[in-house]
Parts: structure tokens; C-alpha cells; sequence
């Protein structure tokens, strides 16, 4: 599986967003019922190897995506149930996300912005006008390159 949306058309790109729920109206509408997407942010190659390997272990049942983050250093993850993000209640999210080795500033800033009930795991496409790569499927180890 490999999502990417650079090429696109502004109102397909919306669409493609939308129908794998990877899109900020998703967030919100979700964020609203209690539930943050089961997204990981590592900042270097070796954190975003630490992260893997667990993620491996715990969701072989499911799809886990990566990506590079604009920054080009660090990988960014999400898990994919049925072809679309999965959300989960935000007390689960956030404990998975410790027990996962998340990046701890992006861990310990989500729990602020929980208790000031705020959206969290928010991973962004576009930083200092530089774009994430697409999303691919994590099959084995090695593609954390």
C-alpha cells in the first residue's frame, strides 16, 4: 500500500484525504467523540527503528504506514485498520503511544493539549515549505531506511 497526494488536483486531493480518513474534518469530527489517530513521530533513524520493531509486534494484524517527516530526519507512523486510520479513545492513544516509544516531547505536549481538550497526534504533510514523503506500508525492518 503507498498513499501520496503531491500530484494531485486541490479537490482530489480533499477526496483522497477524506477516504482514508487521514484528513484534519476527520480528526476533528473524531476528536469531538473522544478518539486521536494512533500516530508515532520519531526523530532520527535509529528512534524510528526503535519504533518499528514494536509497532511490528504489536499491530501484525493490522497495516502500519510510514513516512519521512518534511524534515527529512525523522519518520512519522500511523496504523491502518480496513484500509483507513484508526482512531482509538485518546486515554488509549496516549498510553500506547508511551509504551511505544513516541517521541517524549510530542507524548508530554499531547497531554497538555488532552486536558485542554485539544486535538492530538497530529502529524503534519508540510513544514518550513518542505512536503512529508508519501506513505508506504511497513512490510519488514529493513524499510526503515
Amino acid at each position: 500500500m503507498r498513499i501520496g497526494f503531491s500530484k494531485l488536483p486541490f479537490e482530489q486531493y480533499v477526496a483522497e484525504q477524506k477516504k482514508y480518513k487521514l484528513d484534519y474534518e476527520t480528526l476533528f469530527s473524531e476528536f469531538k467523540k473522544g478518539y486521536a489517530p494512533l500516530n508515532f513521530d520519531a526523530d532520527s533513524k535509529k528512534h524510528a527503528r526503535k519504533i518499528a520493531r514494536v509497532l511490528m509486534k504489536k499491530y501484525k494484524h493490522y497495516t502500519i504506514l510510514f513516512r519521512k517527516s518534511p524534515s527529512r530526519r525523522g519518520y512519522h507512523f500511523t496504523i491502518f485498520q480496513y484500509e483507513q486510520q484508526l482512531f482509538l479513545p485518546i486515554k488509549d492513544v496516549l498510553r500506547i503511544r508511551k509504551k511505544c516509544f513516541d517521541c517524549f516531547g510530542r507524548v508530554r505536549a499531547d497531554v497538555v493539549r488532552a486536558k485542554n481538550n485539544l486535538p492530538i497526534s497530529i502529524l503534519f504533510d508540510s513544514k518550513n515549505m518542505r512536503d512529508a514523503t508519501m506513505w508506504k506500508e511497513l512490510k519488514k525492518f529493513g524499510d526503515i531506511r
